[in-house]
């Protein structure tokens, strides 16, 4: 009985192994732990094997190594390796961004592998984190295409302007570091911008702002498309609607840009923009307003008290000449 059972244990055995090397001979790969060989023809695997500095830091270089490998039983002859460097990398002119290889022999793995080596630039506004970098390699009828990450440093910062208690004639702003990273010799400063513009200094200096923290900028301004004073024709009234405040903003809320520059932590002099909502005071505006249309009001009543006057005299005049003329009538009358 149990020399049956081993009988029947190995011929399960002999199965599964006669279809594992079925399987293996019809796939023509045989596994070898994690990876696997290629039999009967080419296999080529390529690896970015370093990066120096890692990660780069934008406006600099990086010296990429790549490991050519063939995982193949069959050699490959006349085999290329290109670089097809894009934004944010580049080559400097004249480097060559094909390495010819030649024949790469068969199992061609470790100490027969094949390395090459690039030295990118790295542009100096380049988004931190992972950035792709695309490679092509083979003997041109057979031609195969690979994409890394090459890791990039991120020195920017970012910011948060926000308007504090803003009126018609200045711009006061809380400017905040919402990034990760320190702003050196920061300047705060109102460009010039349809609408608005500056009438004391268009700058301030901050000096460095490390991550997190604010501070407290104000600027005098103006509106340039503020109205100037007219009269009406013939009077002495001066038109309401033509007194708006003659400086600051003219409406309730103002759109600004607000320009910050700084130097990040690789010496990068960069500079962002920002939109600003200012909420402007309209208390000048309003004033001058009602002031203007107080005195229409004090001059029109003048206007009006000097007719009741004319009229009134006007009237008198009228009552004296009937006295006069019935008193002669009178005369007249006892004369005969």
């Amino acid at each position: 009985m149990e020399m049956k059972r081993m009988l029947a244990v190995s011929v399960v055995m002999s199965l599964l192994m006669a279809g594992t090397a079925m399987a293996a001979n019809s796939s023509s790969l045989i596994e070898t732990g994690s990876t696997y060989i290629a039999v009967d023809r080419t296999s080529l695997k390529v690896t970015l094997m370093n990066q120096d500095p890692y990660p780069a830091d934008p406006g600099s270089y990086a010296t990429l190594l790549f490991k050519l490998e063939n995982w193949g039983t069959s050699p490959m002859s006349d085999v290329t390796f290109s670089l097809v460097p894009a934004y944010p990398f580049s080559l400097d002119p004249g480097a060559n961004a094909t390495a010819q290889l030649g024949n790469v022999g068969s199992l061609a793995q470790g100490a027969t592998s094949y390395f090459v080596k690039y030295k990118v630039k790295v542009d100096a506004d380049a988004i931190g984190g992972e950035n792709d970098i695309k490679v092509q390699y083979g003997n041109g009828t057979a031609m195969s295409q690979q994409t890394f990450n090459v890791s990039v440093d991120n020195p920017r910062t970012d910011f948060e302007v926000v308007s504090q208690s803003s009126t018609s004639t200045a711009a006061n702003l809380a400017v905040a570091n919402v990034g990760a990273n320190t702003a050196y010799s920061t300047i705060i400063r109102i460009p010039e911008q349809s609408g608005v513009r500056t009438t004391g200094s268009s700058a301030s200096v901050v000096g460095n702002l490390n991550a997190g923290d604010y501070t407290l900028v104000s600027f005098e301004i103006a509106s340039t498309g503020a109205s100037t004073n007219t009269t009406r024709s013939g009077s002495l009234v001066p038109s309401a609607q033509a007194v708006q405040a003659p400086s600051g903003l003219q409406a309730a809320a103002k759109n600004i840009t607000v320009e910050i520059s700084y130097t990040d932590s690789l010496g990068i002099r960069r500079t962002v923009q920002k939109s600003v909502a200012l909420e402007a005071s309209s208390a000048a505006g309003a004033s001058s307003i009602s002031a203007a249309r107080s005195s229409s009001n004090l001059l029109t009543q003048v206007t009006s008290g000097s007719g009741l006057t004319y009229i009134a005299v006007g009237l008198g005049g009228i009552v004296v000449v009937l006295v006069v003329v019935r008193l002669m009538r009178r005369n007249k009358h006892e004369a005969k």
